[in-house]
């Protein structure tokens, strides 16, 4: 898994793991903010396109576009 948060570092991941080492974030930093997460799970590769405004306190709106995993969904703790 990658992880390409514009202005940020590239991380990369060799698992997915809810809640481990970093790969889901509670600070992405300024808002707004644009990320491309990338999976290649068994050879199947899906991409997540992401762009937000608004603020992290606030309303905002979060646009998704994704590619080779079928529906995507956003859950806010």
């Amino acid at each position: 898994m990658t992880v390409d948060i514009d202005g940020r570092s590239l991380l990369a991941y060799n698992d997915l793991c809810y809640n481990c080492g970093g790969q889901d974030y509670s600070n992405l930093g300024a808002w707004p903010w644009h990320g491309v997460f990338t999976v290649d799970q068994g050879g199947i590769l899906t991409r997540w396109d992401i762009t937000t405004d608004g603020s992290s306190t606030g309303d905002c709106t979060a646009i998704v576009y994704s590619s080779g995993a079928g529906g995507s969904d956003i859950v806010q703790p």
